[in-house]
């Protein structure tokens, strides 16, 4: 009987440790997160907007994306990784900019309850894409990314950014 007390109680402890650490990592990220202003490097995205029938081996880039170091650190330590969100703002956000003719898009994502909801403004509250990612382990809480053309050897290019990095 003793066993199987001392067995819950110690479950017990690790489950509240586990749950301290992960809000301490939760709270360093959301603190770090705020530090970067400027960006010291461009990071590239290559996207294979390819026709259907096309052979992979023989797919070239369609376009290139780049994001700042801030989108970078959130990508990698965003919860378990958020390189998913990466690949949303690429493939389906990115083309609003052509769609609708804007030089400017506010990407807004809520993360509650290991969801995550996308929403995407003109910068002039027109909502012009909504998405729900059905589970994430992100963080909770509520991230904003701009993105705009900047010119990278010049080509103009989708830049993601942080509104610090602004």
């Amino acid at each position: 009987m003793l066993g199987i007390l001392y067995l819950h109680l110690l479950q017990s402890h690790r489950k509240e440790n586990l749950m301290d650490t992960l809000q301490v990592q939760q709270n360093t990220f959301a603190t770090d997160l705020k530090g970067f202003t400027g960006t010291t490097q461009y990071y590239r995205y290559h996207t294979f907007l390819a026709h259907y029938g096309l052979n992979f081996r023989d797919a070239k880039p369609t376009h290139t994306v780049v994001y700042t170091d801030g989108c970078k650190f959130f990508w990698d330590k965003c919860g378990g990784g958020a390189y998913w969100l990466l690949d949303k703002i690429c493939y389906e956000v990115c083309p609003l900019m052509i769609k609708h003719q804007e030089d400017f898009l506010v990407l807004m994502v809520t993360v509650k309850d290991s969801k995550a909801k996308l929403k995407v403004t003109n910068g002039n509250h027109k909502v012009l894409y909504r998405n729900t990612i059905e589970y994430t382990d992100a963080f909770p809480g509520e991230y904003k990314f701009y993105i705009q053309p900047t010119h990278i050897q010049g080509q103009r290019v989708p830049c993601i950014l942080l509104p610090t990095e602004y």
